[in-house]
C-alpha cells in the first residue's frame, strides 16, 4: 500500500516523461540482480548447514569469497552500464534534456549498485541463521526513510536525480549495518577468512543451476 501511494506521488509530482525515465533507470539496474549467478541461495545453504556450530572459520572463508566474487560483479555491473551509457537514448527513444537526466541517473544507480552489490551475500547470512526478524524490522525502516525523505526531496523541488541518489545511498547505508550486525551477532569477519579455490568451486557447482532457474522464471514472468 505505502509503495503504491509513494508511486502515486511520484507521478503527481513529476511529470509523465521524467516518471518513464525513473522507471527505466529502475529497470535496467533491476537486471543486474541476474548476475548473482545463484551465489546468494548457494551461500545461505552453505552457510546454514554450518550455523548451528556457531562461528566458524568454514562460514568466515565461504562468506570471505562470495563477497571477493560479489565485490567483483558489481564493478563489471558498473562498467557495463557506463559502456552502455552513450546509446540508451537510440534504445530506449530518450532525446534532450531528458538523455542527460537518463544517463546521469543510470550513473548514479550504477555506482550504487555497485558498490553494495555484495549486500546480498550478508542477508543470505541472515537468512542462513534463522534472523528473518531483524531482516524485516531492516527492511521496513529502509522503506519508511525511502518514502519518507523521498517525500521531502520532491516537496522541496527536487527531482529523479536526487530519488535515484537516496535509493542508492540507502542500499550502500543497508549494505553496512548488515556487514555490522554480521560482525556483531554471528562472528563472520571476512578480513580472517581465507581465499579457497575449493570453496569457490563449490558455490559454482551449485549456484550454476540456481542461476540458471532464475534465469529461466525471469525470461517467463517479466518479459
Amino acid at each position: 500500500v505505502t509503495g503504491f501511494a509513494y508511486t502515486a506521488f511520484i507521478v503527481h509530482r513529476l511529470s509523465h516523461s521524467l516518471f518513464g525515465i525513473l522507471v527505466l533507470t529502475t529497470s535496467i539496474i533491476t537486471y543486474s540482480n541476474l548476475l548473482d549467478l545463484g551465489i546468494g541461495i548457494t551461500v545461505m545453504k552453505m552457510v546454514a548447514e554450518r550455523a548451528h556450530s556457531g562461528p566458524s572459520d568454514d562460514v568466515t572463508t565461504i562468506v570471505r569469497n562470495a563477497v571477493a566474487m560479489f565485490t567483483v560483479i558489481g564493478a563489471v555491473v558498473f562498467a557495463i552500464v557506463l559502456s552502455i551509457e552513450p546509446f540508451v537514448g537510440g534504445l530506449f527513444k530518450v532525446s534532450g534534456e531528458d538523455l542527460h537526466l537518463f544517463q546521469v541517473s543510470l550513473a548514479i544507480a550504477a555506482l550504487g549498485i555497485g558498490i553494495s552489490f555484495p549486500s546480498a551475500i550478508y542477508t543470505a547470512v541472515h537468512q542462513a541463521h534463522g534472523d528473518y526478524r531483524y531482516m524485516s524490522i531492516l527492511g521496513i525502516c529502509g522503506q519508511a526513510l525511502q518514502v519518507g525523505v523521498g517525500m521531502v526531496l520532491l516537496f522541496a523541488g527536487f527531482g529523479i536525480l536526487a530519488l535515484v541518489a537516496l535509493t542508492s545511498t540507502l542500499n550502500v547505508i543497508t549494505f553496512i549495518v548488515k556487514v555490522r550486525h554480521s560482525n556483531r551477532k554471528f562472528g563472520v569477519r571476512v578480513r580472517r577468512g581465507k581465499s579457497s579455490w575449493t570453496v569457490a568451486r563449490q558455490m559454482f557447482s551449485m549456484s550454476v543451476w540456481i542461476f540458471l532457474m532464475n534465469l529461466a522464471t525471469h525470461l517467463i514472468f517479466n518479459t
